[in-house]
């Protein structure tokens, strides 16, 4: 259950890295759906973490793996990049 979690609260940090105009990783897709699939997928991240952990636990657990995300892409993005 917890990986189940720890999955759609990556996706959801993703979708929402690429919901940004500033991104660099993946262009040409429309921000609109990208923020819609953000919101789901972090409400069904944070509704799985609560299930397995509790809501304190598992609201901070969902939180963490969201931060892990928006921490990791750019990164990800500054090594794909080609000057």
């Amino acid at each position: 259950m917890p990986l189940l979690g720890l999955l759609l609260a990556l996706t959801a940090g993703l979708a929402c890295y690429l919901a940004s105009p500033q991104r660099r990783l993946w262009l040409g897709s429309s921000l609109r759906l990208w923020r819609w699939l953000a919101v789901a997928c972090a409400l069904a991240a944070l509704l799985v973490w609560i299930r397995a952990l509790g809501v304190f636990a598992g609201f901070f657990a969902c939180l963490s793996a969201l931060m892990l995300a928006w921490v990791v892409l750019p990164y990800l993005a500054a090594t794909r990049r080609q000057d």
